[in-house]
């Protein structure tokens, strides 16, 4: 069972890294994998309205959960409506690559 800070923490950490990853494969767009790529869509993912909104469902949920309500399944449960509903879909992706830089246009960050 969750305290209500676990919850949503846990379940904000595992749906803000699954759009993120999924950011970066339309940053990568087929190019080499890189820290400025990963640097591209974090800062993507947190500037786009999704974030916020992924957030502000995942506390509007918490708050309906009694005790007893937060199991294990349930939490699964919300992360995969969460990334069910805000997936990006084919006709987003288009509007999302016309937003982010390509890598390949970037300067390369130093290690």
């Amino acid at each position: 069972m969750l305290s209500g800070a676990a919850f949503q923490r846990f379940t904000a950490y595992i749906v803000d890294l699954t759009f993120v990853l999924q950011t970066l494969c339309l940053v990568l767009d087929g190019k080499e994998l890189s820290r400025r790529a990963i640097k591209l869509a974090v800062i993507s993912y947190y500037n786009s309205p999704m974030s916020g909104e992924v957030h502000n469902r995942i506390r509007e949920y918490d708050m309906t959960l009694t005790l007893r309500e937060r199991r294990d399944r349930d939490t699964l449960d919300k992360i995969m409506e969460l990334v069910g509903l805000y997936r990006i879909d084919e006709e987003k992706i288009s509007a999302i690559r016309a937003q982010i830089p390509t890598v390949g246009l970037v300067p390369a960050e130093p290690r």
